[in-house]
């Protein structure tokens, strides 16, 4: 009786002491774990992007568990590198257990690069991370930030770039700002030369507005020739019961097509489009006030100095009409 009672505690203080083993082993395991987190990840980062058939490195200098640092990324695809960063920050938020939410990323100077072949733009196969659909009914998009970025445009005729900027809400609101550098762009006998220009966009709800300011120094595309020109334009679609207004300036020191030439070209205007009809066409047209002006005119037989043009229309029953004036100090 007393060898039985004397050996009683001796299963149990084996069970406790396997369960302290196992529980120092777990502890020992996490320990490691967090030591090696970052490398393990840059590892899971490395196999994803296989399975999606790129080829990615990257530096991870910060991991927790609300934050993720990325530092050196590049991405290679098929035929190109369509995305370099030199630091990427992601923000985590825990919907709850092994449930994180992206809420932000914020991306210091990415490099993103695409073709164009005459017909379609990929991005070397890194569009195949972004299936179309993606994000419809997948809850909040996260806040982006980008800046000093730059985007390339691999075309038929030579590569367009620039440097953009941009800031995107988690309600899809946001701003752009693009800055395209010069490019000469030669396919065959067409020749287009660009001096600047900047695209600014902002969305607000469903309303998105835009500003465009474009300089060329010259261009050759078929029959039509120009030398230097501005085009600035600006397009506000107003509430949506309200028709979509767009306000241009044009300047040109000529331009010819086929036998025609204008020299000294100058204009202004605006014009107001359906609102319920995304189709741009002279059909959609509710209003058109137009101010041009030329030094000189030769179109066909008709010659013309310090030519001064005013439209002023608006549609009346499907119909255009309104007043036409022109004037010249010679015509003939």
């Amino acid at each position: 009786m007393n060898t039985k009672s004397a050996s009683s505690p001796r299963p149990r203080r084996r069970r406790w002491t396997i369960l302290a083993g196992l529980a120092a082993a777990l502890l020992a395991a996490a320990a490691l774990a967090w030591l090696f987190r970052m490398p393990l990840a840059e590892m899971a980062a490395s196999r994803w992007c296989d399975r999606a058939g790129l080829t990615c490195s990257l530096d991870i200098t910060g991991l927790d568990l609300s934050r993720v640092e990325v530092e050196a990324l590049r991405v290679q695809g098929a035929g190109g590198t369509p995305l370099e960063a030199e630091r990427v920050i992601a923000e985590l938020d825990w919907a709850g257990f092994a449930s994180p939410q992206l809420t932000a990323i914020d991306v210091e100077a990415p490099v993103l690069r695409a073709r164009f072949d005459g017909e379609d733009v990929d991005l070397y196969g890194l569009e195949q991370v972004f299936p179309q659909g993606a994000g419809e009914g997948e809850g909040q998009l996260p806040a982006v930030t980008v800046s000093n970025g730059r985007a390339e445009l691999d075309t038929p005729a030579g590569v367009v770039a620039g440097t953009v900027d941009l800031t995107l809400q988690t309600s899809g609101d946001g701003a752009a700002e693009i800055a395209i550098a010069p490019a000469e762009l030669v396919q065959g006998t067409d020749r287009l030369s660009v001096d600047r220009g900047t695209v600014s966009l902002l969305r607000q709800g469903e309303e998105i507005r835009g500003e465009i300011d474009l300089e060329l120094i010259s261009a050759a595309l078929g029959s039509f020739q120009a030398g230097p020109t501005r085009v600035s334009a600006r397009i506000d679609p107003g509430r949506s019961d309200q028709p979509i207004r767009a306000q241009f300036d044009l300047s040109s020191q000529a331009l010819s097509y086929g036998g025609d030439t204008v020299t000294g070209l100058a204009g202004t205007g605006g014009f107001s489009l359906d609102p319920t009809n995304d189709e741009i066409s002279l059909s959609n047209l509710r209003t058109a006030l137009v101010q041009l002006t030329a030094d000189h005119i030769e179109a066909g037989a008709v010659r013309g100095e310090a030519i001064a043009i005013d439209l002023d229309l608006a549609q009346q029953d499907e119909i255009l009409s309104g007043p036409v004036a022109v004037s010249a100090d010679r015509l003939a």
